[in-house]
């Protein structure tokens, strides 16, 4: 069993330019912290980061390269292509898609995701959305490689190519392809309202607050917990709460 995780990681953000290369805490960027936690992962074979042909994501594989991390670059609108095609030549069983925008990704989150969709020998999994209870910034998605390869062959509408996995988790494939069998990972508690993303200047003050204060090591309920008790880092970011996420 060959488990590959390919984060996306791209420059331009109509919100946030350079969003993830921003110093986060002690000369580390989001990037830097971010790739570290998903190589916590325990069931994760190989991480790449995929990102773009722009001359800024020079940048964005200098800092992949001192994480070990191989870089594919692809295209910026079709970004479908681009997961399918980084992952291919690995020959994975399953993929995993995070992106970098999530800078305290958690590791255990990812595992539990991999392990559901094994113990249930589904296509695709997830722990994204307001129902599963989740902050945002902790999404996962995890999908058997031939399921993303569906996608990429039949999906034809640009927002199935640039949000990589409507096709497979919304089976939009129609009765003419396969479908597909998806669950999703829950929380028991709702922390739905907790934005721990990284789309807006709001949304780096607050993840700067929680790593000076909490280091980059913590779980992601105990930074959820952290926001939800301390109402003045609440207020940070909240007004933001919504799931609007792109690279």
């Amino acid at each position: 069993m060959k488990i590959l995780a390919v984060t996306q990681a791209r420059y331009g953000s109509s919100r946030l330019p350079g969003k993830i290369l921003l110093q986060a805490v002690n000369e580390l960027t989001f990037l830097d912290i971010h790739l570290e936690r998903v190589k916590k992962s325990e069931r994760i074979d190989k991480l790449i980061v995929a990102t773009t042909h722009e001359p800024e994501a020079d940048q964005i594989a200098a800092v992949s390269a001192t994480h070990g991390c191989d870089v594919f670059r692809g295209s910026t609108t079709d970004v479908l292509e681009r997961y399918y095609l980084a992952a291919a030549p690995h020959k994975p069983d399953l993929v995993v898609r995070i992106t970098s925008d999530c800078p305290l990704i958690d590791a255990t989150l990812i595992d539990k995701c991999i392990e559901k969709l094994l113990d249930q020998s589904l296509d695709y999994v997830t722990n994204s959305g307001p129902s599963a209870h989740f902050p945002d910034g902790m999404d996962v998605e995890v999908m058997t490689f031939e399921a993303l390869k569906n996608a990429f062959e039949h999906a034809k509408d640009a927002y199935c190519r640039e949000h990589v996995t409507p096709y497979i988790a919304e089976n939009l494939g129609g009765d003419n392809h396969r479908r597909f069998a998806t669950s999703m990972l829950t929380s028991e508690s709702d922390y739905s309202n907790v934005r721990l993303t990284l789309d807006y200047p709001e949304d780096a003050a607050l993840l700067k607050r929680l790593l000076q204060e909490m280091g980059w090591l913590a779980g992601w309920k105990e930074y959820a917990q952290q926001v939800l008790n301390d109402p003045a880092l609440f207020q940070i970011n909240n007004f933001r709460n919504q799931n609007l996420h792109n690279e």
